[in-house]
């Protein structure tokens, strides 16, 4: 039903914050808030809207800060923008939007959040529809049928520092396509469909500490990828490759990454991984490798990383494991061989691990 715009009017002139959310809403009078002068927040996700029109957030222009339509089943966004100047947060999330028009955003400059993501019949975004959007932040795209990316989607998106991309079908990562985001932080781009990233692809991203690449299609991961002028190499902190085709890394791999904190590269194909790929890792703390091939780990000295506290080799195929493999690993608490086939380890194995709190060693036949 529409809503009852008398009853709306009796509080109009005090209300700041506004939620309709999670009812039968299916349209909206074109003058349903023009007399909520105050309004700051209004929340209508969850009901059964079909369409955005221009004109539907009338007299909010200056006021509203937080628009959330999540959940209804708004299949186009209006060709005449919505003129919300000061909105700061927009959520299109879990809808039916087939088409972004070119001109969507560009009367929101004061957007710093955008979340379109779970919109599957979308495919495509116009290539200069962010454009408006210089102080946009928060960027989630994710679940969203792209298959390619524009070099100039984000390309005025400056102050992006965080993006979702996950759950797309995307093939390629140009060097172009990020080139000019200098304050991202987080890059999701897992679940998608990469067999290729070109070399300097993340040369730009310089405070980048968070990258997800998990579930594509990657058969090498390259330090060139991050070709940088920093001498002491970038600032990541968390490496996600797991469910990937990768058997073998380069010696520049991790090397480029001495911050590195966190590194999974789980349900890979390799059967052998040279400790001189991590060893220089001084600030590691996580290694997951589970769900390789990997047969042995004689020449593996874990005792060389500091800080190392989760190890998971668990579903490997290990047959040995040096003596001295986990000596001088003080800060060890999680050590997980579980699936392997480990039928002797030496007496000296786990001494000296004074932090250990959990050792699974299941199913080792």
């Amino acid at each position: 039903a529409a809503l009852s715009v008398d009853i709306l009017r009796a509080v109009a002139d005090r209300v700041t914050h506004l939620g309709l959310s999670r009812n039968v809403v299916r349209e909206l009078p074109t003058d349903a808030f023009q007399d909520f002068k105050q309004l700051q927040s209004l929340d209508l996700s969850g009901n059964l809207l079909l369409s955005i029109e221009s004109q539907t957030f009338s007299g909010l222009e200056e006021t509203l800060g937080i628009l959330n339509m999540r959940g209804n089943r708004i299949s186009s966004l209006p060709f005449k923008p919505l003129s919300l100047t000061n909105l700061r947060s927009l959520d299109l999330s879990n809808n039916l939007i087939t088409e972004v028009p070119r001109p969507s955003f560009s009367m929101v400059p004061s957007l710093t959040h955008l979340n379109i993501s779970k919109n599957p019949q979308l495919g495509a975004i116009p290539s200069t529809a962010f454009h408006p959007l210089t102080n946009l932040k928060v960027l989630d795209l994710s679940h969203t049928a792209l298959k390619a990316l524009s070099p100039e989607l984000l390309m005025r998106s400056t102050s992006l520092k965080w993006i979702s991309l996950a759950d797309n079908m995307i093939q390629d990562i140009t060097e172009s396509i990020f080139q000019n985001l200098a304050n991202l932080t987080v890059l999701d781009l897992s679940n998608n469909h990469i067999s290729n990233i070109r070399t300097g692809s993340f040369s730009q991203l310089t405070q980048l500490r968070k990258l997800n690449l998990k579930g594509n299609r990657l058969t090498s991961f390259k330090g060139e990828l991050f070709v940088t002028r920093r001498s002491n190499g970038t600032i990541l902190e968390e490496l996600n490759l797991d469910d990937n085709e990768l058997s073998y890394l380069f010696p520049s791999s991790f090397r480029v990454h001495p911050r590195l904190k966190i590194l999974s590269a789980a349900k890979n194909k390799f059967n052998f991984f040279p400790s001189e790929l991590i060893l220089s890792l001084n600030f590691l703390q996580e290694i997951d490798l589970s769900f390789n091939i990997l047969k042995g780990l004689e020449e593996f000295d874990f005792g060389r990383l500091p800080r190392l506290r989760i190890l998971k080799l668990n579903h490997n195929q290990l047959e040995s494991i040096s003596e001295t493999a986990f000596h001088n690993s003080t800060q060890l608490q999680v050590i997980d061989l579980a699936g392997n086939k480990l039928e002797r380890l030496g007496e000296r194995t786990f001494q000296g691990l004074g932090r250990l709190k959990l050792l699974n060693l299941r199913d080792n036949l």
